[in-house]
């Protein structure tokens, strides 16, 4: 069984930003995409817009002295969503994060996300660690 065209989209532009490529990632988002940040820390929140969401993923880099870094599990897509199934790690402050995490992508008629969410495996760990 082959993956679905907007799995092997997403699969791409997150492993090339994990590479530090961000322009895969770039045709894959609407210009005015929102991506939501659960939690209660100074991280969490609305970020809308390109810029805004390279924003934070600029910062979550600073703040963790490039320390921050993802593995890829899965992605699952259909013609309307992807799922990107992550662990994700870094250090920051002495204190030390390694969960897993989904980020739901909701796409448009032309398979450019337009919303992001992300879900944490356990988001009081995600508030320490920010905080």
């Amino acid at each position: 069984m082959t993956e679905h065209r907007n799995a092997e989209r997403v699969r791409y532009a997150l492993e090339s930003l994990i590479e530090g490529n961000i322009e895969p990632m770039n045709c894959l988002w609407t210009d005015d995409v929102i991506f939501y940040v659960p939690g209660n820390h100074p991280f969490s929140g609305v970020y809308r817009g390109k810029e805004q969401v390279f924003g934070f993923f600029g910062r979550v880099a600073e703040e963790t002295a490039g320390t921050f870094r993802d593995v890829i599990h899965d992605v699952l897509a259909n013609d309307v969503h992807t799922a990107s199934i992550l662990q994700i790690m870094g250090e920051r402050h002495g204190k030390r994060l390694d969960q897993q995490a989904v980020i739901v992508q909701t796409l448009n008629a032309e398979g450019k996300a337009t919303e992001l969410r992300l879900f944490m495996s356990d988001e009081h760990a995600s508030n320490e660690f920010w905080a």
